[in-house]
């Protein structure tokens, strides 16, 4: 009796051919600032949080002086990122890695100033080719809407990634890069 069987080599064949490839990346989130806040919030401390599944990073607490929280503060996050050349065009398709970002009041976590929840593997290239060579970093600066309390309020950040050298690297759990997040040239920022 001939059963067919998932592991018959037709089978391997297109599990290998489509298989992903591995990248370990550091993302980060340089917080600049909060802006525009009305005069509710001032004289209070707002914290930045930066949420994923394997837990949450908060920024130091910033006191709120004439509508502006100032932070400058980065947070990091080290991880595996899956890539596979299914995309349109044998273009790169990465597995996502979704992050919930948000400010909060410090002494009032439960005042829910609006939540944006945000894939990191956007920032990536649009080719895993690039992401191995000429693009294996960069940054992206962006701007998110307060909502509730906060409303007509701006959280003003820039994400980046590196791609780490795993060879230089015990884990993907390594530190990132210390210091501010690599510049790249203008024209290859806001894809």
């Amino acid at each position: 009796d001939k059963r067919s069987s998932i592991w018959s080599w037709k089978g391997l064949k297109a599990l290998t051919h489509t298989r992903n490839q591995r990248f370990s990346c550091c993302f980060t989130l340089l917080v600049h600032s909060v802006e525009c806040l009305p005069p509710f919030f001032n004289e209070g401390c707002l914290v930045v949080h930066w949420k994923q599944r394997g837990g949450d990073q908060i920024t130091c607490p910033v006191r709120v002086s004439d509508g502006v929280a100032k932070f400058e503060e980065q947070l990091t996050f080290s991880c595996s990122v899956y890539g596979s050349r299914s995309g349109p065009h044998h273009s790169a398709k990465y597995e996502a890695k979704h992050f919930l970002l948000y400010a909060s009041v410090h002494d009032a976590p439960e005042l829910d100033l609006g939540k944006h929840r945000i894939d990191l593997t956007r920032l990536l290239p649009l080719t895993l080719e690039e992401l191995m060579e000429e693009k294996s970093f960069g940054n992206w600066s962006t701007s998110f809407r307060l909502s509730g309390k906060a409303r007509g309020a701006v959280l003003n950040v820039t994400f980046g990634y590196k791609v780490i050298d795993d060879s230089n690297s015990s884990s993907a759990d390594a530190p990132c890069w210390n210091g501010n997040v690599p510049e790249i040239p203008a024209s290859q920022q806001n894809r």
